[in-house]
């Protein structure tokens, strides 16, 4: 997988609120976060071939690039549609999606599934960098998938970013420890 990780990016999936994360018209809402984590459950659509995902993340992150997988034989059920948002504040209605505007929009044209070594196939999915620049929430809009399918499965998730400087709670200090913990000042 390192070698479809461009230069200077990273996989930020474990910078996402896993416990805050949803997902509309899926058989089993927890397969989120299995697709998230890659530990094995795949994600499916339930009523028609729509899903809804929203990604909460735990800081602002830049996003890069989507990584989409799946088994080889559910090809014809992988998603090749997909609108992408930035930022909306909480997980939109199916009918919401219509009256936003995305900040990126996935044609079939540009999503090619090609075999991983050894695994499933996999879909690179690039996106309009300048969009996606201070991220706290991505929502996809799964619209459809390659084979025109009843139902979208999808296997994994990744997505790829910068999740820029964070700070660790267990690394702060309050600021009166170093003044107690320091030798008391020396009499001249």
């Amino acid at each position: 997988m390192a070698s479809s990780i461009p230069k200077n990016y990273v996989d930020i999936n474990s910078k996402i609120e896993l416990k805050q994360c949803e997902v509309l018209n899926a058989t089993s809402p927890a397969a989120l976060k299995s697709i998230l984590e890659n530990t094995g459950t795949p994600l499916e659509s339930d009523v028609d071939e729509q899903l809804l995902i929203h990604i909460p993340f735990q800081n602002a992150v830049k996003v890069h690039t989507i990584i989409l997988k799946t088994a080889a034989a559910h090809k014809d059920r992988a998603p090749n549609s997909i609108r992408v948002y930035a930022n909306l504040p909480h997980t939109p209605s199916f009918d919401d999606v219509d009256n936003i505007t995305a900040a990126h929009i996935v044609s079939p044209d540009d999503v090619e599934y090609v075999q991983e070594k050894g695994k499933g196939l996999k879909a690179t999915v690039g996106l309009r960098f300048v969009k996606f620049q201070n991220v706290n929430t991505l929502t996809l809009f799964i619209e459809g998938n390659v084979g025109d399918e009843e139902s979208t499965r999808l296997d994994g998730l990744t997505i790829i970013g910068d999740a820029g400087e964070t700070t660790e709670m267990k690394d702060l200090k309050k600021i009166g420890d170093e003044e107690a913990n320091a030798a008391p000042p020396q009499k001249a």
